[in-house]
């Protein structure tokens, strides 16, 4: 593990201990929910006691429907005498005066008889008139100071605050149902991501969260699985390409170190003979280096392009006729065939030839004497296709997929013997993708490899002849 990952602060944690911290973390937020949900309650309380004194203390009967009552009492009998069966328990502290003055109906708590003046009128704080037909018939005193209020006050504060309570108590149940629902759907899918990307993040890269759960929960799972992916895969790209870059060195610097250290011991004499293969492993490390440099630029995104029409097929014959002398030296036969009237796109026409070349290059190189290499330009749905199919002993079907990473070779038909570092295919994904292309590779059945890179039709200029 390289240091950079050591000095990382962040520190694995346990899926369960990570489930334990958010549960907590839910717990503490639902119970700051309900303290609210009951200080609200208490101050709910609080003016709903407020709003009662102050409902008794100007005089507005609390009960109109007891009013009522005895309203219609005398208007059915024209006196109040019998009125005590319709006065209300509760209002211990009332009675109920005639316009006589005489007590005719009165709370529990009063102590003197029904029919006589009211002795106390000295205490008393609240009158009701009562009106039937607009004129006064009786009214409702207090009586006893401020603890018929109290009593009053108290009878509705307490069957309010009851509601409230029993209300406060289904809420707390359906909260602590709903925590749970919460941890057991939520929590646990959640913890597994947190855990999975402190393990990650503690440079454990194999490290993957269980998918489960439903929803956004799920894909972000998988989301993190495939981020995991990638990252493990580039990480592995990483050291794989640190190990052939090492290993493509190697080779022409041994060489270029053995032939000095034979000039140098007198093994070989100072002639060009002697120098030319240390010579000829410089020139194999100048491409190497600079292919490197090119894929390295293409894959950053930082590889500039001169983007302009061009035909491709125009390109193709420049190509085709630079590498007709060496197919002619190996004895392979190479041949081009483009459609008519030329099709145009928009591309580097440089980067253009170094694709073609390195295609063309590809297939000479594993194609044996007698065999063919040969190019198509033809248009297809909107895009240019230029195909290079070779008769060579093509690869495995399972690499197929593989011809277009850095420093493959097949184990067999592509050894080193055969072919040059393993970057030729590499850059031509690069350099095509960056263009708006794409690549593809597939096996002949009758034996060889195809390649096929397309591009974009060109919509700027119309379609011309090639030049003769």
């Amino acid at each position: 593990m390289s240091s950079e990952r050591g000095a990382s602060p962040a520190s694995p944690l346990d899926p369960r201990a990570s489930a334990t911290l958010i549960r907590q973390r839910l717990l503490r937020l639902l119970g700051s929910a309900l303290g609210l949900t009951l200080l609200t309650v208490l101050v709910i309380l609080v003016v709903i006691g407020l709003l009662v004194g102050i409902v008794f203390r100007e005089g507005v009967p609390p009960f109109p429907n007891h009013i009522s009552r005895l309203r219609d009492y005398y208007a059915a009998n024209d006196t109040w005498v019998g009125a005590q069966s319709e006065f209300d328990s509760r209002f211990t502290n009332w009675v109920l005066i005639g316009t006589d003055g005489r007590v005719y109906a009165a709370g529990t708590n009063y102590p003197g008889p029904l029919g006589e003046p009211l002795e106390r009128i000295d205490n008393l704080e609240i009158h009701v008139p009562l009106r039937v037909d607009g004129v006064v018939v009786g009214e409702l005193v207090t009586f006893g100071g401020i603890s018929s209020f109290n009593d009053l006050a108290i009878d509705v504060l307490g069957q309010v605050g009851l509601v409230f309570m029993i209300l406060f108590v289904i809420l707390a149940f359906f909260a602590g149902l709903v925590a749970y629902q919460l941890a057991r759907r939520y929590v646990d899918p959640l913890a597994d991501v947190i855990a999975a990307a402190q393990l990650v993040a503690g440079g454990r890269l194999s490290a993957r969260a269980p998918v489960r759960g439903t929803g956004d929960l799920r894909v972000l799972n998988d989301s993190f699985n495939h981020m995991a992916d990638a990252l493990e895969r580039s990480d592995r790209e990483r050291r794989e390409l640190l190990a052939d870059v090492a290993h493509e060195l190697r080779t022409p610097l041994s060489i270029v170190q053995g032939r000095l250290e034979g000039m140098v011991d007198g093994i070989y004499d100072l002639t060009p003979e002697s120098i030319a293969p240390a010579l000829e492993e410089t020139y194999l490390l100048e491409r190497l280096v600079e292919d490197l440099r090119t894929l390295t630029l293409a894959e950053s995104g930082t590889l500039r392009f001169d983007t302009q029409p061009i035909q491709i097929a125009d390109v193709a014959r420049r190509v085709v006729g630079v590498f007709q002398a060496p197919a002619a030296e190996h004895g392979v036969s190479l041949h081009l065939e483009a459609a008519e009237p030329a099709p145009t796109v928009e591309a580097d026409p440089i980067r253009m030839e170094q694709i073609i070349g390195n295609l063309v290059d590809n297939g000479l190189r594993y194609t044996p004497a007698g065999g063919r290499v040969e190019l198509s330009v033809f248009a297809v749905d909107g895009h240019v296709h230029l195909s290079i199919a070779d008769t060579g002993p093509g690869v495995p079907e399972a690499e197929v997929a593989r011809i277009f990473d850095r420093f493959w070779r097949g184990e067999k038909s592509r050894a080193r013997v055969a072919g040059g570092a393993g970057l030729g295919l590499a850059i031509v994904r690069q350099l095509v993708e960056a263009q708006g292309g794409a690549t593809r590779a597939s096996l002949r059945s009758e034996g060889g490899l195809v390649i096929t890179v397309a591009f974009p039709r060109s919509r700027t200029l119309p379609e011309s002849k090639p030049a003769s």
